[in-house]
């Protein structure tokens, strides 16, 4: 029976651009200076050693550092795809690792290896301190997931998302303070059955660390291939560029330097080759936008792009060249100049004849300059289309806002602070300021190539507003919403918003789910209780009895009735008071939507009823007792035994007798006195209890 296993390839790969003209060794070499590699590590400090000499003699005998050095637990693949430091990768690469079982691993392979390759270096005391220390070492060891540059750690990463159970195998990463040349994503558009044949370029770690034991030195590799088919329906790409455990996460780029895919798994079986698949780029778009991550992938379509590498033009070759026949028909704008090897040949569209085998193609227009290589091919008929498009330079824009000091976001991507001088693509773009203690109204601006764009803020003071009865859940956020705009805080955070009249929603709180909140900022800074608009929901007090008193929050309820009261959706302390039961203590309950919240009030006696009953039982049984006692007395004065005795037997019976009635007299006085010791101290917790409740304001 055929086994096909599917391993799933672990990598990180990060590449900075493909230019028009370079070779694929050139390619390789700026592609591999940005490419980063992703490791789960675990680090033992040798501050925390009991025999540090011990393990520097087996560091020499192996050939390398045990302690302050990473031990590798798992690594991957990824690439940039912004200028912020964001890494796009595979989900299985960012899974952490299962630390208790990764302990109790290596502290067991670090005995086997004392025990079977050192114990002649080693005597059995030394080996058992290191296995003793080493034990104690890796429970206060550090865990770590961290990005490195070949052989250079970059710093630990932050996992942003990661796809769930559903979702595609992607996962996003974030390496802090870092700048890197980002690569360009190619557009959905472009992924189907007609690029099936096409050039593919794998790039990653093969293997990951596992290499490191072979290796000293950590490089990337470059496989090349074929798209092989589009499964729209699984994975989406299968190609022949190979990869093996430790490229997951790597990307899969055309002959453009695009990226199409993110390679995530190979198929193997014994009989048959291997076969690699990725996730397609359309699949990724399609990620990153659901999870919110829009604004990255308008930045990433905005990055300069390789010559010859827009959608609407033909492919060039690896080398940047684009392959044409003896006729090459220019079909570019009126005001576009084109020089043949720096002879002019066309001004606007027209045919230019190629008669060397290569040749350089330069195009000039006000917007910009464009240099396009050529390459004929002998054996191609016929003419052959170019649309070439001349991009225009960056365009220099002024930021500018009153006050000063005010961060510039366009598209959700920070800029900088005002006064603000720097250079964007022509193109519209979505601006805020945000500055404490000011307000600008949010804008969208046109930057005009070929001239210096000033785009000025005027702010309005920002009024600090307070707000009472807040969500209790932490991750609440306020919406404010007026004709102004559009303005989000956090719930635990302070809002300020200019003076108007504004419309709150509070996002991720059960209490103001649905509800709208009409707020009037005022021109000083004031407060504003939520309180009356808080849903509200059942809340059952179960064992509520007839007279209860129930305080919700420390204010009484009226007619509580048979226990279900109506309160505001959230957190409420509930506690309760009723004559001869112990009473409902302060209990803190979560009211959630549906009524289904309860509280259960055990109907158990009292401290004063079990007072009142030890009070009047003690003294029914010191009077029984003391009955009994006066009986016998009378009996003992009076000679009764004596006298109403026939015979000597029936004398000691009766004196028995009256022996018991004494016995049990004293039985009866004794529990008196205990029933009465105890109803005087339940009496005591009774009070207790009652000045407590009056502590919280419960009783008058």
């Amino acid at each position: 029976m055929r086994r096909c296993q599917l391993v799933l390839v672990i990598g990180l790969m990060t590449i900075c651009g493909l230019t028009a003209q370079e070779r694929p060794t050139t390619f390789y070499s700026r592609v591999s200076g940005a490419v980063v590699f992703l490791q789960h590590e675990f680090s033992l400090s040798s501050n925390g050693s009991a025999v540090p000499g011990l393990w520097e003699r087996l560091a020499a005998e192996i050939g390398q550092p045990i302690l302050d050095t990473p031990l590798a637990l798992g690594s991957g693949s990824g690439f940039f795809v912004d200028t912020e430091g964001t890494i796009l990768t595979n989900g299985h690469v960012v899974e952490e690792a299962n630390l208790p079982q990764i302990r109790q691993q290596l502290t067991t392979e670090m005995a086997e290896l004392l025990d079977e390759h050192f114990g002649l270096i080693f005597t059995s005391g030394e080996r058992s301190s290191m296995i003793s220390d080493f034990r104690d070492l890796v429970e206060h060891g550090a865990y770590s997931f961290a990005a490195w540059s070949a052989g250079d750690r970059l710093g630990a990463v932050e996992v942003l998302c990661a796809g769930e159970k559903g979702e595609p195998d992607l996962a996003l990463v974030r390496l802090g303070g870092y700048t890197c040349e980002p690569l360009k994503l190619a557009d959905s558009a472009a992924i189907g059955v007609a690029m099936v044949g096409d050039d593919a370029y794998s790039f990653g770690y093969p293997l990951g660390s596992a290499l490191d034991a072979f290796f000293e030195q950590r490089v990337v590799t470059m496989n090349k291939g074929i798209v092989s088919a589009f499964r729209s329906a699984e994975l989406g790409l299968q190609h022949s560029a190979a990869i093996s455990q430790g490229n997951s996460g790597g990307p899969l780029l055309n002959g453009r330097g695009h990226v199409i895919g993110v390679n995530t798994a190979t198929i193997s079986n014994a009989h048959a080759n291997s076969l690699f698949f990725a996730i397609d780029i359309g699949r990724v778009r399609e990620f990153l936008a659901g999870r919110g991550f829009t604004n990255l992938l308008l930045w990433n379509d905005r990055l300069p792009v390789a010559e010859g590498s827009r959608p609407e033009e033909p492919r060039l070759n690896i080398l940047g060249e684009f392959e044409t026949s003896q006729n090459l028909m220019l079909e570019i704008a009126a005001d576009t100049m084109a020089y043949l090897d720096g002879r002019l040949v066309s001004v606007g569209s027209g045919m230019v004849y190629l008669v060397s085998p290569t040749a350089s193609l330069e195009l000039r227009n006000p917007a910009g300059t464009r240099l396009i290589k050529l390459r004929l091919l002998a054996g191609m008929q016929g003419s052959t289309l170019l649309r070439p498009v001349c991009a225009a330079p960056p365009t220099t824009v002024n930021f500018v806002s009153t006050p000063e000091g005010a961060a510039v976001v366009a598209d959700g991507r920070h800029l900088g602070l005002t006064p603000l001088t720097m250079e964007l693509p022509a193109g519209s773009y979505a601006v805020s300021l945000r500055l404490d203690g000011a307000w600008f109204d949010d804008r969208d601006i046109e930057i005009v190539a070929n001239r210096v764009n000033p785009v000025r803020f005027d702010g309005d003071p920002a009024i600090p507003m307070a707000f009472e009865c807040l969500p209790v859940e932490p991750e609440a956020t306020f919406h404010f919403n007026s004709r102004r705009g559009n303005r989000s805080f956090p719930a635990a955070e302070t809002v300020a918003l200019p003076a108007g009249d504004w419309q709150l929603v509070i996002a991720g709180s059960t209490a103001y789910e649905d509800v709208t909140i009409p707020v009037t900022v005022a021109a000083a800074p004031g407060s504003f209780d939520l309180s009356g608009f808080r849903r509200q929901s059942a809340l059952e007090i179960r064992g509520m009895t007839p007279g209860a008193l129930v305080w919700v929050d420390g204010l009484p309820m009226v007619n509580p009735g048979t226990g279900l009261l109506e309160l505001p959706i959230g957190v409420h302390t509930v506690y309760g008071w009723a004559p001869g039961l112990l009473p409902l203590e302060p209990i803190r309950i979560t009211v959630r939507a549906g009524g289904a919240s309860f509280v259960t009030w055990d109907r158990l006696a009292g401290h004063d009823s079990v007072s009142a009953f030890c009070l009047w039982g003690g003294a029914g049984l010191g009077l029984g007792g003391a009955g009994l006692v006066a009986w016998a007395v009378w009996d003992i004065i009076s000679d009764a035994a004596f006298n109403a005795s026939e015979s000597y037997d029936d004398y000691l019976f009766q004196t028995q007798l009256t022996n018991a009635k004494v016995g049990a007299g004293a039985v009866c006085l004794a529990g008196a006195i205990i029933m009465e010791i105890q109803s005087a101290h339940q009496n005591r917790l009774f009070r207790q209890q009652r000045e407590y409740m009056e502590s919280l304001e419960a009783l008058e």
